[in-house]
């Protein structure tokens, strides 16, 4: 925050009149890139799975040999609810927003679909998550409890764990006709399970939907990153923040020019994701 007094202004040095076209050009590009990179669903989907992560990391901090003070579990409950509302966004918001962009019908979204019907039918930390969701509308938190306790090792160092768990058979009590499929292999498991490694599948099968889904908008992912580029290189400015500056010469109301940032970060941050879904796809064909 500058101090008071400090002043505020600033010069713009215009090189060039920006044209409408050019302006549309730069800010279409940009959202794409904002909407598969920091804004996209699957950034969202997995920030909540972190926060899921240090809250049980947190439970393990409070360990004792007594064990743990059950208030935890009620920030275990909440951020894993959290985290099954952002499974329903990134399923639901991602395949809105791409129709929205692309068409209903078009391929794009065709494929996304696709990618989570397999996941969906391959993995079944997806398949269970997804009805999850309805679970915890009707009856509250599926996390039936948590094994927590303390134990020395003999060089005198302690080892503790935290370990939240489902209880199928509470689930098909509490909910009988929820779970289609995965009552079959819900009733197969007959008993506890542990809460963490489903999540951690769950979010593998995100990442793979989203790394296909990211291949599949290559063509206009390439393009949005040239045109944020070249438009970075027009710009031509050491340090700072560079934008396009448009302003009205021809109309006297126009007092200030309409600026657009030029998102540097959001090509680079394109870049990397392209690369680490390729990445991801090699190492599920390994």
């Amino acid at each position: 925050m500058l101090p008071p007094g400090e002043d505020r202004t600033v010069s713009l040095t215009i090189h060039d009149q920006v044209s409408d076209e050019r302006r549309a050009e730069l800010t279409s590009a940009t959202h794409l890139l904002l909407e598969v990179t920091e804004a996209s669903q699957y950034v969202a989907l997995y920030k909540r799975h972190e926060e899921f992560e240090a809250a049980i990391q947190q439970a393990v901090t409070g360990v004792g040999q007594a064990g743990f003070d059950p208030r935890i579990l009620k920030t275990i409950d909440e951020t894993f609810e959290v985290l099954l509302s952002a499974l329903r966004a990134f399923d639901d918001r991602t395949a809105h927003s791409l129709s929205t962009r692309y068409g209903k019908d078009s391929a794009i979204v065709a494929q996304f679909k696709k990618a989570l019907s397999a996941e969906y039918d391959g993995n079944f930390a997806y398949r269970f998550c997804y009805r999850l969701r309805n679970y915890t509308q009707h009856c509250g938190s599926p996390i039936a409890g948590i094994r927590a306790g303390a134990a020395s090792l003999p060089n005198g160092q302690s080892v503790k764990h935290c370990l939240p768990y489902f209880d199928s058979r509470t689930l098909i009590t509490d909910y009988p006709d929820g779970w289609s499929t995965v009552k079959r292999e819900l009733l197969e498991l007959d008993g506890e399970f542990l809460v963490e490694p489903v999540v951690e599948s769950l979010i593998g099968s995100c990442s793979t939907a989203y790394s296909k889904l990211l291949i599949a908008q290559e063509p206009q992912l390439r393009s949005a990153i040239e045109v944020v580029n070249r438009a970075a290189a027009d710009a031509s400015i050491d340090g700072g923040v560079p934008l396009l500056a448009q302003v009205q010469l021809n109309d006297p109301r126009a007092t200030r020019p309409t600026l657009v940032p030029i998102r540097v970060e959001a090509a680079l941050n394109a870049e990397n994701d392209l690369r680490q879904a390729k990445a991801v796809m090699e190492a599920a064909a390994a």
